[in-house]
């Protein structure tokens, strides 16, 4: 093309045809210009810019006055030419449009508007300067804008896109339809189309403004609207005909596949922040009135558990609503159909005499740890590992596991049972679940299955009573798997305590996060003390043994501090005086501990002391009986031994009656009684033939060369039950002053309901507060003088 000369004055109308020859060159017939062809149309633009600016020379005002009046001349008409040129450009392309149709529309929509981009572009770039110092007086177009880019833009959707929209629209929607209907398309050209209508935004035209989306008017109202109705229209005549004739169960299986198709296909079709109007207009359409129905479906599919599928379906039906309402309807029958299931199926407690208790431990936990893992893997496998369906689940087995129907059929309370199994993981016994080639990783994992009870129950107070008694048990017979795994496990109930569901509660209120912390710390504490003290006690005891090796015997004693374990280690016979041989050596020991801790004074605790010997029976016919018989006794069953021994051979026409034995050791005829019963039981011992003695079995027989029968119960079932009770009221107690006087340091004044309430709260992950508790802690308080009650007899004062 040859190059193009303007003329001199940019006032002529030869000028502005030039300007358009130029244009029409470089735009219209897409022709590349070179760099030279483009720097003519910049310096004639350019040109004009200088001709409309006043020199600063001086003049007469009236000469001045002139030439503002031709600027003003100049700007209206070439601000006027700019208008007829693209109105041209975008009818020209309009009417040509109109004639096409389907790919062939979209296609040459698509190329025309990023034509149109780059005269948008071009135009913009040369008229710079008109935006900036010509253009500043009302405009026809674009009376709020002042700026030739927007004035473009307008054009082209009031020339052009109006025109064309609803023969555009028709044709885009009706190749996503051919897509629906299985056909295939240039889904690519769709994608540019709502771009394109994106892009075109004329921002000061009112009627095209949508609240929250103000800048995607034209894109909204030409497109995503006319989209989601066709979508709607679309799944409707499929699914119309099975909700007419009621079949639910099919009707949500074909919506569910629908449904989801479409919202595959939003993803690509629609901008992101479209998928949400669409999602919630097909959910009007197609779910709102059918969501009692589905979940009434749903409930019956979770009693008959045979519809897995179906129950997958609802789940993702009605996770598309955005409210937790809907959703909470199906996860309410599912809770309450697992409550009740879990409960219905319970184990209870036999009542043979010949069943182990032991058993029905394992049998029990057992049981609520695979219920609980199977309801977990529904929910992975259903509802998406959907938490707030876990979360509720765990509410439902609280609910189960406080219940009063659960302890009637374990009856025992759910605190017991679990440590109970804690100690069957942690203690030597014939159902030892950890063995040498468990590691502590494998622990932990039964320790867990207790733990999920612990969790779920109210009184965690009551767990951790029962688990100090059988863990003081352990130690002091020497029982404990291992002192590593002890302190594993003490690890894992605190982290139990400290991940409850409540916690969220307490870190809202101030210092309830360290009321709970700090409750759980004392208890783990006072555990990991135990543990310690009994292994400071196994290293005094070789030190000892190294320092008196006159000793005829091998000596261990466990030195116990009395606050730990004063309500667990009780001597119940006071009277009873040690054998000499044992008196003797308890004697040493003090003398060794007084050098250590000169301060501190030894109480020897009968109750748990032991012997261990060696015996020979000279009739026994067992293959033990050349090396005889290791027996672990208690030092009641020594003394009483040592009566008929007086050396490794028996006396066999030795033979003492009760009363005898009694006179001899001390010991009241209870104990006797008891530990003869238990020797007798063992075979040691026999009754003579009146039964009014008892002697030595002569023809003692056991399969095993090691026999353990020191291990009395500490005390019986019931009057252990008892204990506890009063240990933990008292402890329980003692809290609940401590709560009371930091609420009302920080309150000042309470009424009685609100100062119950509050520090229920303060307590309710740990146990339930009760109302006697409650009383008996305030007046502890009013007591020491920390509170006052007020002049109404319900209200209280802080005393500072």
């Amino acid at each position: 093309m040859p190059m193009i000369k303007f003329p001199d004055d940019v006032d002529s109308d030869e000028f502005l045809e030039v300007l358009q020859q130029a244009l029409d060159a470089a735009v219209v017939k897409r022709h590349s210009m070179s760099r030279a062809e483009y720097t003519a149309i910049f310096t004639a633009i350019y040109r004009c810019q200088c001709c409309a600016q006043p020199k600063p020379t001086k003049m007469a005002p009236d000469a001045k006055s002139t030439s503002i009046q031709l600027s003003s001349h100049r700007d209206r008409r070439l601000y006027d030419w700019i208008i007829d040129y693209i109105i041209q450009v975008t009818s020209e392309i309009g009417a040509r449009m109109m004639q096409l149709s389907g790919e062939e529309l979209l296609t040459s929509y698509i190329d025309e508007w990023e034509h149109f981009q780059l005269i948008h572009m071009l135009v913009g770039r040369l008229f710079h300067s008109v935006d900036q110092n010509w253009i500043e007086s009302k405009r026809l177009y674009s009376p709020s804008y002042t700026t030739v880019s927007n004035t473009l833009i307008q054009l082209w959707y009031v020339y052009l896109f109006q025109h064309i929209s609803i023969h555009l629209m028709a044709n885009a929607i009706q190749l996503v339809r051919q897509e629906r209907d299985g056909g295939i398309i240039d889904g690519l050209l769709i994608v540019k189309l709502y771009k394109a209508l994106v892009e075109l935004a004329p921002k000061d035209m009112d009627g095209l403004r949508v609240p929250f989306r103000e800048d995607l008017g034209v894109y909204i109202r030409h497109y995503e609207i006319p989209y989601i109705v066709a979508a709607i229209d679309y799944i409707d005549q499929r699914v119309c005909s099975l909700r007419k004739s009621t079949r639910m169960r099919e009707y949500i299986g074909v919506l569910s596949e629908l449904l989801a198709q479409e919202e595959q296909r939003s993803e690509v079709y629609l901008r992101p922040e479209s998928l949400n109007p669409a999602k919630n207009a097909l959910n009007l359409q197609f779910l709102v009135r059918e969501v009692d129905q589905i979940c009434d479906m749903a409930g019956a599919m979770l009693e008959a558990g045979d519809d897995r599928d179906g129950l997958r379906i609802i789940y993702s039906l009605l996770k598309r609503f955005d409210g937790p309402d809907t959703l909470q309807t199906l996860q309410r029958k599912f809770i309450s159909n697992a409550e009740s299931d879990i409960l219905q199926g319970c184990p209870q407690r036999p009542t043979s005499a010949d069943s182990r208790n032991s058993d029905f431990t394992l049998t029990a936990v057992d049981y609520f740890d695979s219920k609980l893992d199977t309801y977990k893997a529904t929910i992975h496998e259903l509802f998406q590992g959907d938490l707030n369906y876990i979360a509720a689940l765990e509410k439902a087995f609280a609910q189960v596991i406080n219940s009063s129907a659960a302890k009637s059929k374990l009856t025992t309370r759910p605190s017991r049972l679990a440590a109970e199994y804690c100690n069957l993981v942690l203690a030597k016994n014939k159902l030892q679940l950890t063995g040498p080639g468990d590691d502590t990783k494998q622990a932990v994992a039964y320790l867990c299955k207790a733990m999920q009870i612990v969790h779920a129950y109210k009184s965690k107070d009551e767990f951790f009573n029962y688990y100090r008694r059988l863990l003081a048990r352990r130690l002091l017979n020497n029982t404990s798997y291992s002192m590593d795994l002890e302190k594993a496990a003490i690890s894992v109930i605190y982290e139990t305590m400290m991940r409850s569901s409540n916690l969220a509660v307490y870190k809202k209120i101030a210092d309830h996060s360290q009321t709970l912390e700090g409750t759980a710390s004392t208890k783990s504490t006072e555990a990991q003390e135990m543990v310690g003290e009994i292994v400071i006690s196994e290293e005094y005891s070789h030190e000892f043994v190294r320092q008196h090796p006159e000793l005829a015997f091998s000596m261990s004693v466990k030195t116990l501090s009395a606050i730990q374990w004063s309500d667990i280690v009780k001597s119940h016979d006071t009277s009873f005086a040690l054998p000499r041989v044992l008196n003797e050596a308890c004697d040493l020991y003090r003398q060794f501990y007084k050098l250590k801790h000169a301060k501190q004074t030894i109480k020897w605790q009968r109750e748990f002391c032991k012997v261990t010997v060696q015996l020979y029976f000279p009739d026994s016919t067992s293959r033990f009986a050349e090396s005889g018989y290791t027996f672990v006794l208690n030092v009641y069953q020594f003394a009483i031994l040592e009566l008929f021994t007086g050396s490794s051979a028996f006396n066999e026409d030795a033979a003492l009656t009760h009363s005898q034995i009694r006179l001899a050791t001390s010991m009241s005829i209870d104990r006797v009684e008891q530990e003869l019963g238990v020797m007798v039981k063992a075979g040691l011992f026999e009754r003579t033939a009146n039964n009014t003695k008892v002697q030595i079995n002569n023809k003692y027989r056991s399969k095993h060369p090691r026999v353990d029968i020191s291990q009395a119960k500490i005390s019986h079932r019931k009057k252990e039950e008892e204990e506890n009770e009063n240990i933990i009221l008292a402890y329980r107690t003692h809290l609940l002053q401590a709560d009371i006087a930091r609420v009302m340091k920080e309150f000042k004044f309470m009424t009685d309901s609100k100062l119950f309430m509050e520090v229920s709260l303060r307590r309710s992950n740990f146990f339930s507060v009760e109302k006697p508790t409650f009383k008996n802690a305030i007046e502890k308080v009013i007591d020491r003088g920390l509170i006052e009650r007020g002049e109404d007899a319900n209200t209280y004062l802080y005393c500072s």
